[in-house]
């Protein structure tokens, strides 16, 4: 019963992808994200300066064929910048979402079928935690750890894991009543196993839908973070203090901060736009 249960949860993501490739807004979300993901893998072949150089005689330089971006204050290729950025700010967001995956997976199945006062006792911790915004809660956060990418990451990651822990308690709480679960317990079967090969597999498509919508917010409250100067130091090129370089500049260099903005809202909006039409094709393939 559970193999039947299983392949069509297995198929979603096959379903998932030709959907993102039907329609023309869905291959735009799909073509701008292999692009980030081309800057974040091979920034040098990619970039068309030195996002380091700094050229006085450049500097304030309108958007060109010379700098796709234009420059900043101290003359450096804004373009290059963002490039060579695109590998660190992506790199803390996906180990932000990982970090909130991992540790709420790891509480919602403790709490879904651990049961009764453990519980109870998760589920309110959690209920605090939800309390609190997310971002507001990363920002205590990384106020007590320090400046850095990798603090960063746990932050924003440890403001993520309420989310996942309800979300991964509640499908545990549906598997568990499931007909193959009882039939499994009925048999003698290990509580170990039935979590690992019954439990785990079929309440993991709504967490890894969660976790693709909450990579859109991740990288939201990094560049956050680091406009607020959190991220790495200067002079490493990151999304956030890469905006919050042109905060002075904005009624005379307004492409400083503007076109690192548009950057990462557009990733944003790309990633949402795939992580619903994930969503889409996880339902339709539930029997």
């Amino acid at each position: 019963m559970s193999t039947a249960v299983l392949a069509p949860r297995r198929a979603w993501p096959r379903r998932a992808l030709r959907a993102a490739v039907r329609l023309p807004g869905r291959a735009t979300a799909v073509l701008f994200m292999l692009l980030v993901a081309a800057w974040a893998v091979l920034p040098g072949p990619l970039a068309t300066h030195d996002p380091l150089r700094v050229v006085p005689a450049d500097r304030l330089q309108p958007p060109s064929a010379a700098h796709l971006f234009g420059t900043d204050e101290l003359g450096r290729d804004l373009y290059s910048r963002v490039v060579h950025g695109t590998a660190l700010s992506l790199q803390s967001t996906l180990a932000a979402v990982l970090i909130g995956l991992a540790l709420g997976s790891v509480l919602g199945l403790l709490a879904g079928f651990a049961r009764g006062v453990v519980d109870a006792v998760v589920m309110r911790l959690v209920d605090v935690l939800l309390a609190v915004p997310s971002l507001l809660l990363s920002l205590v956060i990384v106020a007590a750890l320090g400046p850095g990418t990798a603090k960063i990451a746990c932050a924003v990651g440890i403001g993520s894991m309420p989310g996942f822990a309800r979300v991964v308690r509640a499908e545990v709480l549906r598997v568990r009543a499931s007909g193959y679960v009882e039939a499994a317990t009925v048999v003698g079967a290990r509580r170990f196993s039935i979590v690992l090969w019954h439990v785990v597999p079929n309440a993991a498509g709504p967490a890894i839908v969660l976790a693709t919508t909450t990579i859109g917010t991740a990288m939201l409250a990094i560049s956050s973070l680091g406009f607020l100067g959190f991220g790495a130091p200067p002079p490493a090129p990151e999304w956030g203090s890469l905006i919050a370089g042109g905060r002075g500049y904005l009624a005379t260099a307004w492409w400083i901060s503007l076109l690192p903005c548009l950057v990462v809202v557009l990733s944003v909006l790309a990633v949402n736009h795939l992580a619903r039409t994930a969503d889409r094709a996880r339902v339709a393939g539930v029997p």
